[in-house]
């Protein structure tokens, strides 16, 4: 199950927006659409408006940005034909699909929710079998699954006083970005994955063993990948309680400690985890790595080091090869760390935002030329540095032009420019003694700094 399409009208920063998410990447990873811009464009937007469709009942983040009830539709357009349009209109027409019949699905106090009579009804089902979902129920079976985090989760550490089997509904709060279940869930979730493979392994069922430590072996060689720390789940009997090991530290580690970068990605990457693994799939034979389903992350890089963004998306792209993944960042790291990836950079044009650009992910390029290309940053230096450059060349083509006479105050200014900035650094240095050299050239004036 996959997006192909999106339509807005009046909603938060958009007069209208339609796009369509073509398939990009390879069979052995997932494919991703990074959404990217100034603040303000509505990114974050985007990534509500798709999750609120998919919702059975978290609208709060799209119904703060509808701009007018009479006039605000959110529709998507899913494989096979399906739409799902969101709208707190009772009259109106696909925009994706023209002449094609709605039929009424559901309804709150300030949307209805609409689909098309053709399709296969995949996602019409999911958003309706969801809420009333318990995980050992026979009654619901899913072949697919979407779920939305933000960048400012958190985990915290918990007492686990038994280990047992959960039977929350693992949808609860999955398309609400911030929302979760907390530490305790996937303390437990851990907990008894751990129990079930030593009681395996008693069992002297070693491939039953393997599965559930091949569990923990993932999320912990994806947070290594990502972090280059060399971290274990611990699961220490007196006090019993789950710690996070890492190799180059003596005594396992309290998650509180842990800094807030780590705690984001093992919050997320943990919590999908387990969803994941409490869903009743039609076919359990599957791993829970290789399942198809949605994903929306709304600025996952907030709290990363650059070197940990460049590292984040590979990492969940290989993690989960059968993913359709959408991604919110101002980062150009980003941007820069996949490829096969298509990003969208929206800008504002009489305060309306509008999608500009449409490009390949621009893994083998520079980060210059990402920041310039994708993000429209021209300036290589701080904001006080690139005011004295424009100074220094405002006076060094006063100087090529012969119709221009030079004043020995300017003639002063332009010498002091040139000492004040090549005191900054060797990078800066090397440009101003590269320009002063060429003037000299050209000029034949006697510059000495």
């Amino acid at each position: 199950m996959r997006i192909e399409k999106l339509y807005l009208n009046e909603i938060g920063p958009f007069e209208k927006l339609q796009l369509e998410f073509p398939k990009c990447g390879n069979k052995e990873k997932a494919e991703i659409h990074i959404f990217t811009g100034p603040n303000g464009v509505g990114k974050s937007t985007i990534l509500y408006a798709l999750a609120s469709v998919l919702s059975s009942n978290d609208y709060f983040n799209i119904l703060k940005r509808i701009k007018d009830k009479n006039s605000s539709v959110c529709e998507i357009l899913f494989e096979n034909n399906e739409i799902i349009i969101l709208s707190s209109l009772s009259d109106l027409k696909s925009q994706l699909i023209v002449n094609s019949p709605l039929q009424f699905i559901d309804k709150n106090p300030y949307l209805n929710k609409y689909t098309t009579i053709k399709g296969d009804g995949k996602a019409n089902v999911y958003t309706l079998a969801c809420p009333n979902y318990l995980p050992y129920s026979k009654d619901y079976k899913f072949s697919f699954a979407a779920f939305a985090y933000s960048g400012y989760r958190t985990i915290s550490s918990s007492n686990l006083n038994t280990i047992q089997e959960m039977t929350d509904n693992p949808f609860n709060n999955s398309l609400s970005f911030t929302s979760s279940y907390d530490s305790a869930q996937l303390f437990q979730w851990l907990a008894l994955t751990f129990a079930k493979e030593a009681l395996s392994e008693k069992q002297h069922n070693q491939l039953k063993a393997d599965k559930f430590r091949g569990s923990i072996d993932r999320i912990q060689k994806a947070i290594q990948k990502i972090t280059g720390l060399d971290i274990k789940f611990t699961l220490d009997t007196e006090p019993f309680g789950l710690k996070l090991k890492l190799i180059t530290s003596e005594e396992p580690l309290n998650f509180d400690v842990l800094p807030d970068g780590l705690k984001s990605i093992i919050s997320w990457i943990g919590d999908l985890s387990m969803r994941m693994d409490l869903i009743n799939w039609y076919d359990n034979n599957i791993d829970i790595f290789e399942r198809n389903f949605i994903l929306f992350l709304d600025e996952i890089d907030i709290h990363l080091h650059p070197k940990w963004q460049r590292k984040i998306l590979p990492a969940v792209q290989e993690l989960f090869p059968n993913a359709q993944i959408f991604v919110s960042t101002h980062s150009p790291f980003v941007v820069n760390s996949v490829s096969d990836a298509k990003v969208y950079s929206f800008d504002i044009v009489d305060n309306k935002s509008i999608l500009k650009s449409v490009e390949d992910s621009k893994a083998g390029y520079s980060y210059e030329y990402v920041v310039e290309d994708i993000f429209g940053v021209k300036e290589l230096f701080d904001l006080e540095t690139e005011d004295l450059f424009k100074e220094f060349y405002e006076l060094r083509e006063k100087m090529l032009d012969n119709k221009n006479i030079i004043t020995v105050d300017e003639n002063k200014r332009f010498i002091q420019l040139a000492n004040i900035l090549a005191s900054k650094g060797t990078e800066i240095r090397d440009i101003i003694g590269r320009e002063i050299r060429q003037l000299v050239r050209i000029t034949g004036r006697d510059i000495e700094l």
